[in-house]
Formats: C-alpha cells, structure tokens, sequence
C-alpha cells in the first residue's frame, strides 16, 4: 500500500469512528455541547480583540478546534493534548494581558510559557497579587478556580505524557470510545469555567457597557452564584 493509500484509509477510518458518534445519542449531546463553546470563546475574544495578547487567544481558540477534530475522529489522546494547550494559551493570554514584557519575550521566543507560573499562588492569574489588582471582589473565590484548574490540567496531562491507563489494551483496535469522549467533556467543562473565571478577573472591571451586555449569558450561565458577578447585572 503507497502513502496516500494508506492515509485515505485512516481518514475513512476516522470518518467511521465520527459516525459512530453520532448515533450515539448522549456521546453526540456532548460533543456538540462542547462544540458550542467555541461560539462563547470566540465572543469573548471579541471584547478584547484590539489588545496585543488577543492573537494569543485566537491561537488558543485555534487548538481547542483542533481538539475537536481529534475527539470526532476517535484521536482521543491528541484531543487531551490540545485541549492542555488551549487551558494553557488561554491562561497564557490573561497572564499577557497584565505583562507586555512577558508577552514581547514570548512573541520573540525568547520566554516559555509555564504552567507552574500561569497557576502560581501568589502571582499567577489566580494569584493573590493578580485579583487584588484586577478584581478584589472576585478574590474569595479564586482558590476554588485555582484548585479546578490544577485537577483539570493535571488529568489532561496523564494523557499527554502517557500514563499507563490512557493506552488500550495490546490488540484492542481503535474506535469510538464513549467513556473516553466523556471524560474530555467533562474536562472541557472544567476548562471553559475556569477559562471565563481568569478573563472576568482580569476585565470585568474593564469592559465597556456594551461588551458586558454582550458577555451577559456567558459569565450568568457559569459565574452568576458569586456576589461580584450578581452586582454587575442585577
């Protein structure tokens, strides 16, 4: 079999895993929940899209689709891995927003972006330096976000270095996978909260009045039990 052969039959492959899928009533419910959160990503890029670390969540919008493609196609340990990078660049682009120098560094390639920076106690976007400087009325709840985020993250992780109980069985063909598909979805969740927690600590204070009543939905649907969100759109 030549190379192009080869790949057309994984792609046809792929394409059977996608429709197994989709017959598959509470797997497509998920994914397509998880899909639609491309629309609030995109909404909330929208707000901020004149700053210079908006490309930088554009970038991590970018691999949360990649993500997608690779949980439709039955890829399931690319779509934790993507989904680890789109936590980290968006986190990443938060972090930029209070920093250019850290942002230049990095567009220069000259600066990494770390995790156990991105999530520091004291200094990271869930830190106390940061939401006493942003957002000191959404301070209380910032440990709680911090530690989802960490469990999310490191759960990702287990997959992207391998642990043994992200492999099949030897001799158990690939395919859809629907307790795999619901564990992603279930991170994804997880991720999305955390995500529009960071970015109302870092710009509710800073939005104009129209880009509020834009985000209205998005921070009621997953922020509106705390008191700080409340008093915004009471």
């Amino acid at each position: 079999m030549n190379s192009i052969s080869h790949y057309k039959s994984v792609i046809e492959r792929s394409l059977e895993h996608l429709r197994a899928m989709a017959s598959d009533e509470d797997a497509l419910s998920s994914f397509n929940r998880s899909h639609n959160f491309m629309s609030d990503f995109e909404l909330l890029h929208s707000t901020i899209s004149a700053r210079p670390e908006a490309d930088v969540f554009l970038l991590a919008i970018r691999e949360y689709h990649f993500s997608l493609c690779a949980l439709a196609s039955a890829n399931y340990r690319h779509a934790f891995i993507s989904l680890r990078l789109f936590f980290e660049l968006s986190l990443a682009s938060i972090q930029f927003s209070a920093s250019e120098l850290k942002l230049r560094l990095w567009l220069a390639n000259r600066s990494d972006i770390v995790w156990s920076t991105l999530i520091h106690e004291d200094n990271g976007v869930f830190g106390a330096a940061f939401m006493s400087a942003f957002q000191p009325e959404l301070s209380n709840s910032a440990k709680q976000y911090s530690a989802l985020a960490q469990k999310a993250y490191r759960e990702c992780s287990e997959h992207v270095h391998g642990n043994v109980h992200t492999h099949l069985p030897n001799g158990t063909p690939t395919g859809f996978e629907k307790e795999t598909l619901a564990e992603w979805a279930s991170l994804a969740d997880t991720i999305r909260l955390c995500v529009i927690f960071a970015f109302a600590s870092r710009f509710l204070g800073s939005l104009s009045p129209e880009n509020l009543n834009r985000l209205e939905d998005i921070f009621l649907d997953s922020l509106g039990t705390l008191p700080a969100i409340q008093a915004v759109y009471r």
